[in-house]
């Protein structure tokens, strides 16, 4: 999302999302939406969690789908933001994955016209390039 910004396109959501997000996990910000502005999104870039993909309201034309190598990394990973966040959630980490993918999945299966990309979160400073161009197109 930062290098987005810094192509100058317009990007939706909030560096820090007005401060539920620490800036410990992402210093450059998150550009994270709350489910309610998901909703209101009417073209650029967003950054849309797949549990909030129902709420938006206009056509996606492009999607960037990203994964990790490593299930085992994903979980630390997740387990070390929800430590971050100042927010409970009496959810595991594995659940959030498998909820996160069945979202996804029916979301996808819904859609038309849509073009989607995959890429590992550990490949995007060597494939950030690429992902700009491609939602800028």
């Amino acid at each position: 999302m930062q290098q987005c910004v810094k192509a100058k396109y317009l990007v939706n959501g909030d560096k820090f999302l007005g401060g539920l997000l620490p800036k410990e996990g992402n210093p450059g910000g998150y550009y994270d939406l709350l489910p309610k502005q998901v909703a209101k999104v009417e073209q650029g870039i967003a950054k849309v969690w797949p549990v909030s993909l129902v709420n938006l309201q206009v056509p996606v034309n492009k999607l960037i789908i990203l994964h990790r190598k490593s299930l085992e990394d994903q979980l630390n990973s997740i387990e070390k933001q929800i430590e971050r966040e100042p927010i409970t959630l009496d959810v595991t980490p594995e659940n959030l994955v498998t909820s996160a993918e069945l979202f996804l999945n029916s979301w996808l299966d819904s859609q038309t016209n849509l073009e989607y990309r995959y890429y590992f979160t550990e490949n995007l400073d060597s494939d950030i390039e690429e992902i700009v161009t491609f939602l800028g197109d």
